[in-house]
């Protein structure tokens, strides 16, 4: 357990696929064993071993998806601190080292000698984020000043400003976000679960393509009217047309990223030709669209159409029993509540 209170900061002086050696103070080293915790960058890690200038920590595949640490590189600077005692003042929060998610600083803003920070992130974390709560930036423990739907800002003090690693972000830039323990455990037991009923809430992002037009509006067309029936009003919907089926993943990652939908929805469609680029298109749009609802917990409803001819795409999207565009609104609401139960 860690308490948010950063007194160290170190230098990344190596990483690789399965550890990360940091630079760092003699009298910070001195403190380290092999099998001690350390939070670097808020991320619970263990020491494997130690020089009289650096100690290595083992980082799990799981740690660099969900954190800002597969992304490190020599040189960058990062906030640590060992584990709390029964000695060790709270004066921070409790702080488990167990990173929920990344988020992304919007915005920097001065205010006096202090800063106030805005970031967004992915919605299911904002459930755990309240104003004037406790939230874990990067190992940092800070304050909620607001919550929003899709992110919060908080304050840092000079002090903070100058010991963390802090004051090296840049607008862009991702952070590592765990939310206070308390909090998630109030959500789980007591959060009133999402459900058709509070449909008002739900937000949900369609992707179209511009290449194969008249199948992409047939699919918009049927899948808006379907959503329109179950109660989800047009203000709660998002469009977006890219250039093509390629293009389509890079924007549903950017979508997902912010924390904004719950769901989205891809439509297109691809024809076959007579060379292989049908199948790399098909392939890595698929591959692409996967990787974004894993990676960020969103579901994408996946009707990018890979057919033999025009004709059969364009019946799918038109056609009345089993039409594509239907199916897809019906899916995204049927995750959406899905997602919300587990």
């Amino acid at each position: 357990m860690f308490t948010g209170i950063i007194t160290e900061t170190g230098t990344v002086a190596d990483v690789s696929r399965s550890d990360i050696s940091i630079r760092t103070s003699g009298l910070f080293l001195r403190k380290l064993r092999s099998g001690t915790s350390v939070s670097i960058d808020g991320a619970c890690l263990t020491v494997t071993s130690k020089n009289k200038n650096s100690f290595t920590a083992d980082i799990m595949p799981e740690t660099k998806r969900r954190t800002t640490l597969g992304n490190l590189r020599r040189g960058d600077t990062i906030n640590l601190e060992l584990p709390a005692t029964p000695d060790s003042l709270l004066s921070g929060h409790i702080v488990q080292g167990h990173v929920d998610g990344t988020g992304m600083l919007t915005k920097i803003r001065k205010e006096g000698a202090s800063y106030i920070l805005s970031f967004s992130i992915p919605r299911p974390l904002t459930r755990a984020v309240v104003e004037k709560g406790s939230i874990t930036i990067n190992g940092v423990s800070l304050t909620v000043i607001d919550a929003g739907a899709s992110g919060f800002t908080a304050g840092i003090i000079p002090h903070t400003w100058k010991v963390t690693a802090l004051h090296k972000l840049k607008r862009g830039n991702r952070v590592n976000i765990e939310t206070d323990v308390l909090a998630k455990y109030a959500e789980k037991n007591y959060f009133k679960k999402l459900t058709m009923k509070n449909i008002n809430t739900i937000r949900i992002g369609i992707i179209g393509t511009s290449f194969r037009e008249k199948v992409t509006a047939e699919l918009e067309k049927n899948c808006l009217a379907t959503l329109k029936k179950r109660g989800l009003p047009a203000r709660q919907i998002r469009m977006v047309r890219v250039p093509g089926a390629f293009e389509v993943p890079l924007i549903a990652k950017k979508m997902a990223a912010s924390g904004d939908f719950d769901a989205l929805i891809v439509f297109g469609a691809i024809v076959k030709g007579k060379t292989y680029h049908f199948e790399q298109i098909a392939n890595e749009c698929a591959r692409g669209c996967a990787d974004v609802a894993r990676a960020y917990e969103v579901p994408v409803i996946f009707e990018v159409l890979a057919v033999y001819d025009l004709a059969d795409a364009l019946e799918r999207a038109t056609r009345k029993r089993e039409n594509k565009g239907v199916e897809a609104a019906e899916t995204a609401l049927s995750m959406i509540e899905l997602m919300s139960r587990l």
